[in-house]
């Protein structure tokens, strides 16, 4: 028996901005600090953004990917400049967790870069 593959995934509909958006800053945040996450449901979502009807949600999707990573690296600094141990240490740690996060962050949108 053949098997078939669902497009409902794929279908053009309305979406809620802020709704998916909290699901993919989550998703982005777990990654980063390490932690396991699907990353097909949060491509899903950056699909559904971009595709979404009436109106597609790509630029407000980009301005906040842009803040989520300022405030994040903002984060980042604030945590290797305010650490009890070596800072070259500190910024060597938190430089490889972002790397690897930031990789896992790319295959999620991936979309995006058509």
């Amino acid at each position: 028996m053949a098997s078939t593959i669902s497009t409902t995934s794929l279908l053009r509909k309305t979406v809620d901005f802020n709704q998916k958006w909290d699901n993919l800053s989550n998703g982005m945040s777990r990654i980063l600090s390490g932690l396991h996450v699907s990353g097909f449901d949060l491509a899903q979502d950056v699909y559904d953004l971009c595709v979404s009807q009436p109106h597609p949600h790509s630029e407000p999707l980009y301005d906040s990917i842009k803040k989520f990573f300022e405030n994040h690296v903002d984060q980042l600094r604030e945590a290797i400049l305010t650490t009890s141990s070596d800072t070259i240490s500190e910024y060597l740690k938190q430089w490889e967790k972002y790397s690897l996060g930031s990789q896992g962050c790319n295959v999620i949108f991936r979309y995006l870069v058509g």
